[in-house]
């Protein structure tokens, strides 16, 4: 019955991890409903989200970053909004972190975020610590919101030491820093 609307999205995550997209009615002359579960094999960890029929998939939800151990499930509400995310632990499906989405890095794992519209963080996803890097107030390399950070920066190498990010700014200047970690 709703082939005509399948779910856009990759659905599998690391280490056996999936989400489930499905139709349902809670009876036959209610509404019909989209939801995505966290799943590993069969077994239902949590419900992530539930909206209407016609309700754009990317207000839905999706995977935004992959971890071992988490994922970052993004939902994207109307074109020129920042992407809203959840770091969500897949064992349980709690909620660890909240923000706004910029980039994530694997091996070792790294998420780059906006907590609130000003303060631009580096998540040590392995080590489970939070690093400011930036306060879009002060900062004279990032000149854009933060609906668009996504577009301007990017984790480039991540080392021991140091996380180097690359940013484009609107002036077409690539400015490459390092964080120390």
């Amino acid at each position: 019955m709703y082939k005509y609307n399948p779910y856009d999205y990759d659905t599998k995550l690391r280490n056996g991890f999936k989400l489930e997209f499905s139709y349902f009615q809670k009876h036959k002359d209610s509404v019909i409903k989209m939801c995505l579960t966290l799943k590993r094999k069969e077994k239902i960890i949590d419900t992530l989200n539930i909206m209407g029929y016609g309700a754009p998939h990317k207000n839905l939800g999706y995977i935004g970053a992959d971890f071992d151990k988490y994922f970052a499930f993004v939902n994207s509400f109307g074109s020129g909004n920042p992407h809203e995310y959840r770091l969500i632990k897949k064992l349980d499906g709690k909620t660890v972190k909240t923000g706004f989405i910029i980039d994530s890095y694997n091996d070792p794992d790294f998420l780059l975020y906006a907590k609130g519209y000003d303060s631009i963080m580096l998540y040590d996803v392995e080590k489970e610590k939070d690093f400011l890097i930036e306060r879009l107030s002060d900062s004279k390399e990032i000149d854009c919101m933060v609906s668009d950070l996504c577009d301007v920066l990017k984790i480039k190498k991540v080392t021991n030491n140091y996380v180097q990010i690359d940013i484009n700014n609107y002036d077409k200047k690539k400015i490459t820093k390092k964080y120390y970690r």
